[in-house]
């Protein structure tokens, strides 16, 4: 088995360290943001939103945008389907 380093997982606004994760078998959520056309990034979303990226990201702190880190110092990724809902709870 294969396994990758450490991966960080945000969710509203709390950090969670997931250890020893196959990369044969990540879990869902990880498995999303991996994949190119179900991930956005910060002015990916800030598009969508018709507002700034630094809008997006205090959306993210406040906890009410989740988000994917999938290492330390590495960019969000925002999950196409946590994004849409959230887009719709705007309105």
């Amino acid at each position: 088995m294969v396994t990758a380093g450490v991966l960080h997982d945000t969710r509203m606004g709390q950090l969670k360290l997931i250890l020893r994760l196959s990369i044969d078998d990540p879990p869902s959520r990880t498995a999303e943001a991996l994949h190119p056309t179900h991930r956005l990034l910060t002015d990916g979303v800030a598009e969508l939103a018709g507002t700034t990226p630094e809008t997006v990201s205090q959306y993210h702190r406040s906890g009410a945008l989740e988000a994917i880190q999938l290492h330390p110092r590495a960019r969000l990724f925002f999950l196409r389907s946590a994004v849409d809902e959230w887009l719709a709870s705007r309105e």
